[in-house]
């Protein structure tokens, strides 16, 4: 009976140490919510245009690697669809108006940097830098802030959930009106992951 318990005591030992020496994490998440588009009025080609931010999706792949102290750093790759409402009114002719969807796509690449707490609870920022050439833009940054839960199962499967909101500086590669940093898209949302610990 003793070695019974010892072995079932060593057994418990090693699954503990085996879940702590998980320290890289590979996976995916999506993360979608509402968006909030600003800008300063634009006046080009006899048209003035007001963009307005509807929602938005994110797929996107993750890895990143944690410490003995619960802190963990990351990067990865992600694609987000931002769905706009553009209404546009030719100038002297407040009348004529038209208005249609348009679709702002943005690539990134994060660097993350997490603070586990509490067992399952996380705490995370990072910066982002963009690519999206449309409406003008090519590149620029963001800035991500989050607060969750994340729990890992003993085959090493990680679930994880957290609100999360992130603003983008959109015109810093190029402007129609040639000025930086005016143009800013705004996303707050929830975002799901599903990953692999080892």
């Amino acid at each position: 009976m003793k070695r019974f318990l010892v072995l079932i005591i060593i057994c418990g030992t090693i699954n503990v140490h085996a879940q702590n020496e998980k320290r890289n994490y590979l996976g995916g998440h999506v993360s979608f919510g509402k968006s909030n588009y600003s800008s300063d009025d634009r006046i080009g080609d006899a048209v003035n245009r007001d963009y307005t931010g509807i929602n938005y999706f994110t797929f996107g792949f993750d890895y990143s690697h944690r410490d003995s102290g619960g802190f963990e750093v990351g990067t990865g790759i992600s694609v987000t669809s931002n769905k706009m409402a553009l209404v546009s009114n030719l100038m002297f002719a407040q009348n004529n108006k038209f208005k249609y969807d348009e679709t702002l796509f943005i690539f990134s690449i994060p660097v993350n940097l997490k603070l586990h707490f509490l067992k399952y609870l996380f705490v995370g920022a990072g910066l982002s830098f963009n690519y999206h050439p449309r409406m003008g833009y090519t590149w620029g940054v963001g800035g991500k802030i989050n607060i969750g839960a994340e729990y890992t199962f003993n085959s090493g499967i990680s679930v994880s959930i957290s609100p999360e909101m992130q603003s983008n500086i959109l015109n810093l590669g190029s402007s129609p009106e040639g000025s930086i940093g005016t143009d800013k898209l705004t996303q707050k949302g929830i975002n799901i992951g599903l990953g692999y610990r080892f």
